[in-house]
């Protein structure tokens, strides 16, 4: 029930109030791909790029090959399109959890590093990941 409230709010642009729903049911399932990808998608609403990025290194780190794709799946019907002047930061994100790999690994390697350095980070995981 706390998930389809948290998915509710996500795609109907509350963000603030999908957050502390998908924490508290990825807190008592953390196996589930879709709530951490839920998660890291209202980080991103809310313009929390350092926090968004640090779940999807966690992701790569311990969740072993194919996990990025799994995740990418629990995306599935929930990642916006998002703005034509989006920052690189936040477009990039987007890309990556939209199964555009390429595109996000480039757009992660535009965004400011002394602003956002967990991106580079990131785009550097993307590239040694298992996955396509």
């Amino acid at each position: 029930m706390r998930t389809m409230l948290a998915n509710k709010y996500l795609l109907n642009g509350q963000a603030a109030r999908a957050l502390g729903l998908y924490q508290a049911d990825l807190a008592e399932r953390p196996e589930q791909p879709e709530l951490r990808c839920r998660l890291i998608l209202a980080q991103l609403e809310l313009e929390r790029v350092e926090e968004a990025a640090g779940l999807l290194l966690e992701v790569l780190a311990q969740r072993g090959p194919g996990a990025l794709a799994l995740l990418v799946g629990g995306c599935q019907g929930f990642v916006p399109a998002g703005a034509a002047d989006e920052p690189p930061a936040l477009a990039g994100l987007r890309a990556v959890l939209g199964g555009r790999l390429e595109a996000g690994r480039d757009l992660l390697r535009a965004a400011d590093p002394d602003r956002y350095p967990r991106l580079a980070h990131l785009a550097r995981a993307l590239e040694d990941s298992h996955d396509p």
